[in-house]
């Protein structure tokens, strides 16, 4: 599984179809080198790899994307300090981790 499978399985994962009833956006997500985007259509999702021009907002999370997905890291203190860069409206990213999130590991696991 390559590192765009990794990012674009997780996406899928950490989709709740019941935060995204009328909802249409398409996120562009570069974490860590990888970039791909998801569509979101109501309580649907599709995640594909590359770049779009279809994209409401581009977020390139850098290494913290895994801690957006768990609420490690709120939207609002990544974007505070730096951790995140949004091109597009800021709002859109505390919308991306209602939409996607994954429960936190417990350590034991984690490590």
């Amino acid at each position: 599984m390559t590192q765009s499978d990794s990012v674009r399985t997780a996406l899928r994962a950490a989709f709740r179809a019941g935060a995204a009833r009328n909802v249409r956006v398409c996120f562009e997500v570069h974490a860590s080198g990888v970039v791909v985007h998801a569509l979101v259509d109501g309580d649907r999702v599709t995640v594909h790899r590359g770049p779009t021009s279809d994209a409401d907002v581009v977020i390139d999370a850098g290494p913290v994307l895994t801690a957006l997905l768990t609420g490690e890291v709120s939207a609002a203190d990544a974007l505070a300090g730096g951790q995140v860069r949004v091109i597009g409206a800021p709002e859109l990213l505390s919308m991306f981790v209602t939409l996607f999130h994954l429960p936190e590991l417990p350590s034991s696991v984690a490590a």
